[in-house]
């Protein structure tokens, strides 16, 4: 449900499936506050290696000599040093090669909550507060990160992981409110421009359907 009481959390998951997610697009807009410290996480299970920022958000600098990716990255010249989506030894990527754009957003319109991480558009915003869960390290498999609002009515908490399947990452996102109001209408959006190399520029999205009974706005545009 998109209807969260007070002091309680909704829970679901989005999959990373090599290169291809699973993603909810609400719209929202609010006046801009910024954070700007940038710190970071790779981890993979073997096949698919992930680059997460604190923020909860992907993209970040290039980590070699793990997941069988080399010291030096060897797609430097289309990513600009950057891990975001990989298969194991880094030899695919696939948003890194254009701007920035992978992150996610929350919003709550009727009590004007929001926050988001999006590097191609100058986020983070509204988050006032972020950080990793012991564990979190380069060449593990897990990450948990927990963001919060710069009123601290809303946290969400990402926990970046395997599957059963090797070409499968998740991750489980975790949204409580601590407003002590019931949030109406909780809007969640995760969205990435696809570059998926060596064919950077030339692709197409498809989406084959999903389970999500609260599915308010999806596109097949992959320069969303």
């Amino acid at each position: 449900s998109n209807t969260i009481p007070s002091l309680l959390k909704n829970k679901f998951k989005y999959h990373l499936i090599r290169l291809t997610m699973n993603i909810i697009l609400p719209l929202f807009s609010f006046n801009i506050h910024r954070v700007t410290a940038q710190t970071g996480v790779v981890i993979g299970n073997g096949e698919v290696v992930l680059g997460i920022n604190i923020f909860g958000d992907l993209n970040v600098p290039y980590v070699g000599d793990i997941f069988g990716c080399p010291t030096t990255d060897p797609l430097i010249a289309n990513t600009s040093g950057i891990i975001a989506f990989r298969t194991a030894g880094c030899e695919f990527a696939a948003t890194e090669a254009g701007t920035l754009s992978e992150g996610w957003g929350i919003a709550v319109p009727d009590q004007g909550i929001g926050m988001s991480a999006n590097q191609a558009t100058g986020g983070p915003f509204f988050i006032g507060g972020a950080s990793f869960e012991a564990g979190a390290s380069d060449g593990g498999s897990t990450a948990t990160t927990i963001i919060s609002n710069t009123g601290g009515q809303i946290q969400v908490t990402y926990n970046f992981g395997p599957t059963s399947s090797s070409q499968v990452m998740q991750a489980e996102v975790v949204i409580e409110n601590l407003a002590g109001t019931t949030f109406n209408n909780v809007l969640y959006r995760r969205v990435m421009n696809w570059d998926v190399t060596p064919t950077e520029f030339n692709g197409y999205t498809s989406i084959v359907g999903t389970d999500a009974t609260d599915l308010t706005f999806s596109s097949n545009n992959g320069n969303c």
